[in-house]
């Protein structure tokens, strides 16, 4: 776009998207559709799992959550942020600032939780509020 006739850009993907690790250790049982717009990893009860890259906690909540169950969500900035949802134990607070690799979680199956995915997390990367395929992004 412009503004006063000066070319604005906006970069398509923001200078922190390739520094993101795997959350947690487990099979895929689900990828990234049109109908599912994450992945879900799944292991046994109480895996490990660990922020994707840097940031601040903005949400950590216990309860049913539109399904999501006990879920997180980080901001890395630049307008990304990664979700983690249908954890058994949450391990930070809202506030608490989270390098990549630290404990935040430990896997369950909190939320809206059935079929094959059983105990597992459903991990989304949001860009500008737009859901997109993580794996474009480990």
């Amino acid at each position: 776009g412009t503004q006063g006739g000066t070319p604005q850009f906006k970069p398509d993907i923001p200078a922190n998207i390739n520094t993101f690790i795997r959350p947690t250790e487990g099979v895929i049982t689900q990828g990234y559709h049109k109908e599912h717009y994450a992945i879900d990893i799944a292991n046994k009860w109480h895996t490990p799992i660990y922020a994707a890259a840097a940031g601040k906690i903005i949400t950590s909540q216990d309860g049913w959550n539109g399904g999501y169950g006990n879920y997180i969500i980080i901001d890395h900035g630049n307008d990304v942020k990664t979700l983690y949802s249908h954890n058994d134990v949450r391990k930070v607070k809202v506030g608490d600032t989270v390098e990549a690799g630290q404990l935040i979680s430990l896997m369950g199956n909190s939320g809206r939780v059935f079929g094959r995915t059983g105990i597992h997390l459903h991990f989304e990367i949001r860009i500008r509020g737009r859901k997109v395929n993580p794996f474009n992004y480990f």
